[in-house]
Formats: C-alpha cells, sequence, structure tokens
C-alpha cells in the first residue's frame, strides 16, 4: 500500500517467527515420546531443525541491517507523542472504574478531539435504511 511507511521487513521477520515457531513444535513433537538410545525417527528433526536454524540467521541478518541503518527523527518522535497515544489506556481505565467500554470510548473520543459535538450521536436504525434506499 503506498501510504505506508513502516518498513516491510519488519512485518516479514514478525511472520517468519511464527513458522521458526512451528519448526520448534515440530521438532519437540518428534523427540517428546522418544525412548532412551538411538531411534531413527530421530532423523525427521533434521528438516525443521536446519530450515529453523536457515529462517532465524536470516531474521537475524535483516534485524542487523535494519538497526544498523535506523536514523530516529527525534522531533518527529516528540511531535507525535500526543495525549491520544494514551486513548487505549484511559478507555481501559474507565472501563475498570465501572463505565461500559462503549460510553469509556465515546469519552475518551470526545476528550482526545475537541472538533467532535459531544452532542452527536448514532443514527437510528430507521434513519440508516433510508439513507441506503435515498429515501
Amino acid at each position: 500500500m503506498p501510504q505506508k511507511k513502516n518498513p516491510d521487513g519488519l512485518e516479514l521477520v514478525r511472520a517468519k517467527s511464527a513458522a521458526i515457531s512451528a519448526d520448534v513444535i515440530a521438532i519437540k513433537g518428534t523427540i517428546r515420546a522418544l525412548t532412551s538410545g538411538y531411534n531413527r525417527d530421530f532423523q525427521e528433526t533434521k528438516g525443521p531443525f536446519f530450515r529453523g536454524c536457515e529462517q532465524g540467521l536470516g531474521c537475524v541478518r535483516i534485524m542487523d541491517l535494519s538497526i544498523e541503518k535506523l536514523v530516529v527523527n527525534v522531533d518527529t518522535l516528540k511531535a507525535a507523542f500526543t495525549p491520544e497515544v494514551f486513548a487505549t489506556d484511559r478507555a481501559l481505565e474507565l472501563v475498570s472504574d465501572g463505565m461500559p467500554f462503549r460510553d469509556a470510548y465515546s469519552a475518551v473520543g470526545r476528550d482526545s478531539n475537541p472538533s467532535v459535538s459531544a452532542t452527536r450521536s448514532r443514527p437510528s436504525k430507521k434513519g440508516s435504511r433510508q439513507a441506503r434506499r435515498g429515501t
């Protein structure tokens, strides 16, 4: 998507971590019930082991490049650090104090965006149907 600003490689590393975890589970599933001594089914752990190692090293290389090339724009970070960053925390705080989530969500939305009218309400179902039909 053209509007995305986040580095794609980091999302791929996150996805690869799930695949690596799956390889770990496959290995554990194979060896969990093995008796002591040599077991031929132990050879089934080679594929997931080497695949996981290869993918893990690839992720480390990507993260190394990402961190090495990282440039932090402190002014932009400070400008983006507005009270809205804590909107979810505030809503959850109101909910833990007993307020229904819908009301907490609305209250925090009004508090963090004063341009939204406090009297704005949702259209009724009847009004919504009329709007969809164009009547």
